[in-house]
């Protein structure tokens, strides 16, 4: 598999599951999925400014993971085991995540495609929702399972440590992301009420 194609598919994977990256940032996946925000007020503003930063931060995370899984080809094997330990534990436990995976990329090529008109498009992004739900529900789940747990746990502490090597302000920029995306989430249950 060509380098890019493994990101694409560990980003696949990442953006599927809640734990959102191989370094399980501790975000829930509400943070994670935020919805830009109308323009006009300051809290607006205030809201669209944090969600820009969130992407940055996840963008720059993202970048220095991808750094360091090069300069750690172990990691890459340890994210290679997680994965397949936590997808044959939610196949064990009754959700086969393969097929949901080839669906969602399937529906997200039919969303992204300019052809798709827009009353489609919404009723795609919802399907594609209901998919995402079920497989977090089965992730969660599964990550119950002691080794799953260990395992995650194990790449996480890695992962970081080799993110480190690569920029000393991880730590900084993981702890910042997490607060934005708890406050961005809190906002929006906020406005759910």
């Amino acid at each position: 598999m060509s380098s890019s194609r493994k990101q694409r598919v560990l980003a696949g994977l990442a953006g599927t599951f809640a734990i959102a990256a191989v370094f399980a940032l501790g975000m829930t996946a509400q943070a994670a999925d935020t919805q830009p925000a109308p323009q006009g007020s300051a809290p607006d503003k205030q809201v669209m400014q944090m969600e820009q930063r969130f992407m940055q931060l996840r963008s720059e995370l993202a970048h220095t993971q991808e750094t360091a899984l090069k300069q750690h080809p172990e990691l890459v094997k340890e994210e290679t085991h997680f994965r397949e330990l936590l997808m044959s534990t939610m196949k064990r436990e009754g959700t086969d995540p393969k097929p949901q995976i080839e669906t969602l990329n399937k529906l997200s090529k039919e969303i992204q495609d300019k052809k798709t008109d827009n009353a489609k498009r919404e009723t795609l992004i919802g399907k594609a929702r209901a998919i995402q739900a079920m497989l977090i529900r089965a992730e969660t789940k599964a990550m119950q399972d002691h080794k799953v747990a260990a395992a995650r746990k194990k790449l996480s502490e890695d992962t970081v440590a080799a993110m480190r090597k690569v920029n000393p302000k991880t730590d900084e920029m993981i702890a910042e992301l997490n607060a934005i995306g708890k406050r961005l989430a809190s906002m929006q249950h906020g406005q759910a009420k």
